[in-house]
C-alpha cells in the first residue's frame, strides 16, 4: 500500500507564540518538535513532518478500514536529507515501520510513503497545477485518469471509485489496477498508484 499528501505553502502558516506552541503539542509528539526545531523551526518544515504523518495516516486508514484522528499515533523517527529538496523519513506507528519520501519544492511539499522494505519502482506519480474556479475533485480525478492513461495504455473505461472511507480506487472495467492514493491542497495536487 502507499500513501501521499501534498502541501500548498503559501496558504499554510502555523503563526506564533501560544498559538504555534499548541498547535505544535496537540499534532506532534516531543521528539518529533524536537526534529522541527533542529531543522529550523519554521512553517515549512512543520508542514513536512504533517505531511509525512498524514502520508502514512492514508496507509493505516485503507488498512484498518476506518478513520481515526490520532496524529500522536504516527511518529516520524527520523528525518533526513537525502539530496537537495529532497528527504527521507522513518515513521512508526504500533510496531510497525514506514518510510517517506518527501520533496520540498518552493510551492509545496509532496510526500510518498510505504511500509518499510517496500520497493517504489513500480510506482507512478504526478504534481498537478490546479487552477482557480475549478471543482478540485473533479479536475483531479480527470487529470489522474488521463495521466494513468497515458502511462498505461488503458484507453476504455478507467474511472477513480471512492470507498466506504474515502480512499479511492482505481478501477479498469470492474477490476482494479492499483492501490492510488490522491491528495490536494490549495494550488496542487498529486496522486501516487502502486501497480
Amino acid at each position: 500500500m502507499v500513501g501521499n499528501d501534498i502541501v500548498d505553502l503559501s496558504i499554510s502558516q502555523v503563526g506564533e507564540g501560544q498559538r504555534r506552541d499548541r498547535y505544535l503539542k496537540k499534532i506532534f509528539t516531543h521528539e518529533e518538535i524536537n526534529i522541527i526545531q533542529s531543522l529550523g523551526c519554521n512553517d515549512c518544515w512543520i508542514w513536512l513532518l504533517w505531511s509525512i504523518k498524514e502520508s502514512v495516516y492514508k496507509i493505516i486508514s485503507r488498512k484498518e478500514r476506518r478513520i481515526s484522528f490520532a496524529p500522536k499515533s504516527i511518529e516520524c523517527i527520523l528525518v533526513s536529507i537525502k539530496k537537495k529538496e529532497t528527504y527521507k523519513s522513518v515513521i512508526e506507528y504500533k510496531g510497525t515501520y514506514f518510510n517517506a519520501q518527501s520533496e520540498v519544492r518552493s510551492g509545496y511539499i509532496h510526500t510518498i510513503a510505504v511500509e518499510l522494505g517496500k520497493d517504489n519502482s513500480s510506482f507512478v506519480t504526478e504534481v498537478i497545477n490546479i487552477p482557480k474556479d475549478v471543482n478540485e475533485s473533479d479536475f483531479m480525478n480527470s487529470e489522474i485518469v488521463s495521466a494513468l492513461e497515458k502511462v498505461l495504455g488503458i484507453s476504455k473505461n478507467m474511472f477513480i471509485y471512492k470507498g466506504e472511507n474515502r480512499e479511492p480506487y482505481l478501477l479498469g472495467g470492474n477490476k482494479e489496477i492499483g492501490c492510488l492514493s490522491t491528495s490536494h491542497h490549495g494550488r496542487f495536487g498529486a496522486f501516487v498508484l502502486e501497480r
